[in-house]
This record gives structure tokens, C-alpha cells and sequence, in this order.
């Protein structure tokens, strides 16, 4: 369905994409969270993504995290992510 919405072949959903940089993140499972992406590019598949998370604290004392995730051949962003306590 993506190459009828003029993309060049099969995409990630942008929502799994964001759930997989969710799950990377360190929010301790008893906090309420919120949590904002912003989409910059489709994951085009097959594809290599990298990933780099950034937790504020551990356990009880975190207070919140950033995942960035790129394209490492072409260097271009596909996602940021960032999660916060309520």
C-alpha cells in the first residue's frame, strides 16, 4: 500500500517505529509516562536503522528520555522521540 501513496517500495509503520523507540527507553514500568514523537522520514525495508537513547536517571530516579533514530548509510533522521514523567 505504500507504493500507492507514491513511496519507492514497502515502509515500517511509522507507529511500530515509534513503539520499538519506546521500548528502548529506560521509564521504570511503575511511572506514569507521556511520550511525543516527530516523524522525519519513512523506514524504507529492508533497512538498517540506528539508534541512540538517552535516559535521564535509572529506576526511581529517572526523569526522561530522547531516542533518535537515523538512517546510517545516508545519515538522515527518521524519528525523535521524547519521554516524560507525568
Amino acid at each position: 500500500s505504500a507504493k500507492a501513496l507514491g513511496m519507492k517500495g514497502a515502509i515500517a509503520h511509522g507507529m511500530y517505529t515509534a513503539s520499538r523507540a519506546l521500548a528502548a527507553t529506560g521509564v521504570p514500568s511503575e511511572v506514569p509516562f507521556s511520550w511525543s514523537v516527530e516523524f522525519a522520514a519513512p523506514v524504507l525495508l529492508p533497512a538498517t536503522v540506528a539508534v541512540s537513547v538517552h535516559d535521564d536517571g535509572r529506576r526511581e530516579h529517572w526523569n526522561g528520555s530522547r531516542v533518535i533514530a537515523w538512517n546510517p548509510k545516508r545519515n538522515k533522521p527518521h524519528l525523535e522521540l521524547v519521554v516524560k514523567p507525568l
